[in-house]
């Protein structure tokens, strides 16, 4: 803040607001080194929980929706040009948790088919007898 007087003999009041300029990457900077550690955990527990479906199938599936979801809400964002701020990455984590939780009851499910297949090929013969 700084007085100025002007030619007529009045101050001034001069007021310098500075707006910072933030970017998507630069708010989730902080947030990068916690959701891969908590990424590459969650995606262990997939495969070994739901190995009977394939390691590449659970690997693969998971990797995907994951980046998709957040590249489409990272896109969505800039396309309408909303303001970055801490509500925006409660969404992109709301996002996370959310795919996160469609992945496992998807898998699950198909879990539950193949294991309910497995044992109808597992009774086949007895039942023709």
């Amino acid at each position: 803040l700084s007085n100025t007087i002007t030619s007529i003999g009045v101050t001034e009041l001069i007021v310098k607001n500075d707006v910072p300029r933030v970017r998507l990457t630069d708010m989730a900077k902080q947030y990068v080194l916690f959701i891969a550690i908590a990424t590459v955990i969650i995606i262990a527990y997939f495969v070994i929980r739901f190995r009977k479906l394939g390691i590449g199938k659970v690997l693969k599936y998971t990797l995907m929706l994951l980046i998709i979801s957040e590249v489409v809400y990272m896109s969505i964002i800039a396309i309408t040009r909303y303001p970055i701020n801490k509500l925006s990455m409660i969404a992109a984590f709301a996002i996370y948790v959310i795919v996160l939780t469609y992945i496992n009851q998807k898998f699950s499910e198909d879990l539950i088919k193949k294991e309910k297949n497995n044992l109808k090929l597992l009774f086949f013969p007895i039942l023709l007898f």
